[in-house]
């Protein structure tokens, strides 16, 4: 299957302001002026926008054919410069936890295909500028990876069959799109893109041979002068998801005989203009069985970034007969000096496979398990492997709140320290078990963003902060750094159900109120500007302002029992609940659910169905109430017997005689009764036609 290789620009527009714990509340001020909330609060992202992510600028810059040939003029392919549209809401575990996932993702490329992306999670943040002066996020780069789906052809004259190899050659829509984003600038809120859409291919082949993110590591025995010039620490190693190392991944496309080198992670730019240290070059070396087969030269001239979209497509020899004996490295060499090994393919590898567990959110005190998938030259392992297991000993922005368990260390491990278990495994598996902290009846925690910083926190921690930390999994290779997987983790406060359903039960609402009023404060905190359009103000001239269509601590409205009898009411309380459920309860690719409903609080739906239950209960209750009274009132054979059909046509016959003693007012709603009954005699005789039913006593 042939590949598209595209370049541009994105747009993001982030919540900035909700990244620092200790930020003060500022509270929604419709008085206050966009450029003001702008220059002030969100830091010149427009909160309209929150949260969304697109492709801005990107276009097909070159096609990869089945036969490795490849072309980048539109003359030779049409679909070469068609635009790529993209647009998905980029929301993060956690602000202080930086894993993006990219939500309800909509892709199309101009005259060919449309579609949607399944979720894409972002993989680890590496600084990929090494410019000395260089800070912010500039320096990171990370990728996204998704399977496209609901994919639809764009036929039409200017793309087909007969003017476009491409496809004549794509044969399915089992489809994938890898795309790198960086040098993002926090002004402009923009920054560039690379990437290609192609095969999906899964982690293994159908002969238990990893064919898909192999991974290529800073070679343990780089030199000083590499070491220098490529601004490459001694200690490369990292608590969280911030890389200050360097990684490269490939993929296999097994029937074309294809290998894919996704490398920009891999290359130390000097600077934000992609210049790489100078006299160096780049290839990537295939080996089998350890031993070289072939040497290819990378290019890494910014022009050849933007064509190739930041990857390496080459063919293999058809000598490699079995993918697990195929292994690469990268080699570098500066002027007429000999190459020597820069990056390579460690022999051990972890690999969590389950997107969902690349990043973790976890309930208040419980206890999540976790599957790691331990490869040794590409194939499930089965030997008995060392993996360290370790907790982030400190986070600057939250108390750690999650830490490992294991059967083999008997419990959790000390947060201080990391702890070494050995696993034995013939289906190369490691499971461990993640020990989320009880925010709700805490003890003693060490919080960093208190004042002073030596202050403790228990109890019922604040539900206005975001809590979580990274624990991580680390083996040691024999010929390249250390294999790690960080996990972020972020802990939720959890609505204790069970306790409230007696206060829920009898609508007591200060209680109610308090428990609403925690499970949002975190949105109120972080999110003032969250659900606003603009509106101009009846003023003259009149100015563009935002209103808030969404007042989360003011839409809801709080039933009593004395006020059931306001049926009004209660369909606005229960209505605006339903409104909140709304958002909620959509699936996350949903581009109108609540943006960060995410992350609502655990049991935070059911306490809002419980509270609406508890409300339709009472005023059904109350409704049988006034029901039984007038059955108790009159004779019971003025109520018809349904299944009597000749009781209810006599009920009709005595109502039309009612009906020539009453005003037409009366008349009409006497009417509307008779159509309550027809409705039921209609329901009824369908049932009759369709179902064995009983219409006699015996």
């Amino acid at each position: 299957m042939p590949i598209l290789h595209f370049s541009g620009k994105f747009r993001y527009q982030p919540p900035f302001y909700n990244n620092e714990p200790s930020s003060p509340e500022v509270p929604f001020d419709q008085n206050m002026l966009p450029a003001e909330v702008h220059n002030n609060v969100t830091n010149g992202v427009e909160p309209l926008k929150y949260f969304e992510f697109e492709f801005y600028d990107v276009r097909v810059q070159k096609i990869t054919y089945d036969d490795c040939t490849s072309i980048n003029n539109r003359k030779r392919d049409p679909l070469v410069s068609k635009k790529i549209i993209l647009k998905g809401l980029l929301v993060d575990t956690a602000p202080h936890l930086e894993r993006g996932r990219l939500f309800a993702g909509e892709i199309r490329v101009i005259d060919f295909i449309l579609g949607k992306m399944e979720t894409a999670v972002q993989s680890d943040v590496f600084t990929s500028i090494r410019k000395v002066d260089a800070n912010g996020p500039s320096q990171y780069s990370a990728d996204f990876e998704a399977k496209l789906y609901d994919m639809y052809a764009l036929n039409n004259e200017f793309v087909s069959k007969r003017n476009s190899r491409f496809i004549r050659e794509i044969q399915s829509n089992n489809l994938k799109i890898y795309f790198n984003l960086n040098n993002f600038n926090a002004e402009k809120l923009e920054g560039e893109v690379f990437g290609y859409i192609g095969p999906f291919i899964p982690t293994q082949n159908a002969k238990g041979v990893r064919i898909q993110g192999r991974r290529l590591l800073i070679n343990t025995k780089i030199g000083p002068q590499l070491r220098r010039d490529f601004r490459i620490n001694e200690e490369l190693e990292s608590e969280d998801i911030f890389r200050q190392d360097l990684e490269s991944t490939y993929e296999i496309l097994e029937t074309q005989g294809l290998l894919i080198l996704r490398y920009i992670n891999s290359i130390p730019f000097l600077d934000t203009s992609y210049r790489i240290p100078k006299g160096y070059k780049f290839s990537l070396v295939l080996l089998k069985n350890g031993r070289k087969i072939s040497n290819n030269y990378i290019n890494l001239s910014r022009k050849e970034l933007q064509t190739c979209g930041g990857i390496f497509v080459l063919s293999f020899p058809k000598v490699m007969d079995r993918l697990e004996d195929l292994s690469t490295s990268i080699m570098a060499s500066k002027g007429t000096q000999k190459p020597e090994p820069f990056m390579s393919e460690p022999e051990y590898d972890l690999v969590i496979d389950d997107n969902t567990q690349k990043f973790l959110i976890l309930e208040s005190g419980r206890t999540e398990e976790l599957t790691v998938k331990v490869y040794k030259r590409n194939r499930l392992s089965i030997d008995s492997i060392q993996v360290t297991l370790e907790t982030q000993v400190k986070n600057n922005r939250s108390p750690i709140v999650a830490w490992w368990m294991t059967k083999e260390s008997g419990g959790k491990t000390d947060s201080n320290h990391a702890k070494t278990i050995k696993l034995r495994s013939k289906n190369g598996l490691l499971t461990c078990g993640i020990q989320a902290q009880n925010l709700e009846q805490s003890g003693k925690t060490e919080d960093p963003v208190s004042v002073p910083p030596e202050e403790m926190v228990s109890g019922d921690l604040a539900w206005d902060r975001y809590y979580g930390n990274y624990v991580s999994l680390k083996l040691e290779t024999n010929n390249a750094g250390p294999v790690r997987l960080s996990i972020p983790v972020r802990v939720l406060h959890s609505v204790p159900l069970d306790r409230l359903r007696t206060d829920l039960n009898e609508l007591k609402n200060p209680i109610i109120v308090e428990t609403i009023n925690k499970m949002l404060s975190y949105y109120t905190r972080y999110y003032p500007w969250l659900h606003v359009h603009y509106l101009y103000t009846p003023t003259i001239p009149p100015q563009l302002v935002y209103d808030q269509f969404l007042k989360l601590n003011e839409f809801l409205t709080y039933i009593e029992t004395k006020d059931l009898d306001n049926w009004s009411e209660v369909q606005e309380s229960i209505s605006n609940i339903n409104h909140f459920l709304d958002r909620l309860v959509r699936e996350d690719n949903d581009w109108k659910k609540m943006p960060r409903s995410r992350d609502f609080p655990f049991n935070g739906v059911g306490f809002l169905n419980s509270w609406k239950g508890s409300i339709s209960d009472k005023l059904i209750l109350s409704i049988n109430q006034a029901r039984e009274k007038i059955l108790k009132s009159e004779p019971s054979e003025v109520i018809p017997d349904m299944d009597k059909w000749g009781e209810v046509q006599e009920l009709i016959k005595k109502i039309d005689d009612l009906m020539n003693h009453l005003s037409n007012d009366d008349k009409k709603l006497i009417d509307l009764w008779k159509l309550q009954i027809y409705d039921k005699m209609i329901e009824e005789l369908n049932e009759a036609k369709t179902q064995i039913k009983h219409s006699h006593n015996h």
